[in-house]
């Protein structure tokens, strides 16, 4: 991946009362913070990421807080209750099945967007293999045959050989033994990013890769949607999508292309839409902060354009 320049994500006081979040591992560094008379964990105060890339923060389902479940758009406190009802998670696939209960599979999908089952190196399925940045199906199953690992350094050691260097350094954000309450996920530009990003998201073959460059610049995520969706089937496309985000223009931006920025739901969108005109980047920036968590609002910066 081009790691040539960084680039800061911006941070911001507290502006609604939100749990912390903690964002480990070797892309990003570790804090603490008080709140109340209650202890818990919180974004650091900077992270760097290459040009092209934006964050995303997943929570851990078997240690988040309430406040963390509530700043997933759609989630209520009831269903925080049902999140919490089913800990602690063994498995991705039980977290589909337990609040498919309640909720169709479409909405199950989109909070899985902002969720993970903590992964255990040593018996994980596939699937829960799957939630880890540069997983495919085939990768999965590679590594769910080679359990049970002597240890975590064991099982990160046979990654190292089917993802990139950057995501085998997130990916001990994920593992049971250090995951915390909240995980880093890295997004790519499909207007910025490079053919090296790009080769790293499970399936993208060189093919593929001419086909993404070809429609630049992508005006809206529906334009990726259609366009792409000429090659693969709706499901790829969807799963590609974890990893790819088209940069947002505040002032010109449809609804789906605004609810790729973190936290923001169908509502908040049309919400946005409607205050338009913003003066600049920043003028909707806090906007979004009325909105969406403090530190979804810290990390919104990367994915405008």
């Amino acid at each position: 991946m081009n790691t040539a320049t960084s680039q800061q994500i911006p941070t911001i006081d507290r502006r609604q009362l939100m749990g912390g979040l903690v964002i480990a591992g070797a892309v990003f560094g570790l804090g603490r913070v008080q709140v109340g008379a209650q202890s818990t964990e919180s974004t650091p105060n900077t992270a760097t990421l290459n040009p092209g890339e934006a964050g995303w923060l997943k929570f851990n389902l078997n240690s988040a807080s309430a406040d963390q479940f509530l700043s997933i758009p759609g989630v209520t406190d009831r269903m925080v209750d049902e999140f919490n009802e089913y800990r602690p998670y063994a498995s991705i696939l039980q977290y589909r099945q337990e609040i498919g209960k309640y909720v169709d599979e479409a909405q199950v999908a989109a909070w899985e967007q902002y969720l993970f089952v903590p992964v255990d190196a040593t018996s994980a399925d596939a699937d829960t293999l799957q939630q880890l940045p540069g997983i495919s199906e085939d990768d999965a199953n590679t590594l769910a045959g080679g359990e049970p690992f002597a240890d975590d350094n064991a099982f990160l050691q046979a990654l190292t050989d089917l993802v990139s260097a950057d995501q085998a350094a997130a990916i001990p954000q994920y593992l049971t033994s250090t995951a915390a309450s909240a995980a880093t996920w890295i997004r790519f530009s499909l207007n910025d990013g490079t053919n090296d990003q790009f080769s790293t998201i499970p399936g993208v073959t060189d093919r593929m890769l001419d086909e993404f460059n070809e429609y630049r610049p992508y005006a809206s995520i529906l334009q990726f949607r259609q366009e792409i969706g000429k090659y693969v089937d709706e499901a790829q496309v969807a799963n590609w999508e974890r990893y790819l985000f088209v940069p947002v223009d505040p002032n010109n931006a449809d609804a789906d292309t605004l609810q790729q920025l973190p936290g923001v739901s169908e509502d908040d969108a049309n919400t946005l839409i409607a205050a338009r005109p913003f003066a600049d980047n920043a003028a909707f920036e806090t906007a979004l902060a009325a909105m969406v968590s403090a530190d979804q609002a810290a990390i919104a910066g990367a994915y405008l354009t």
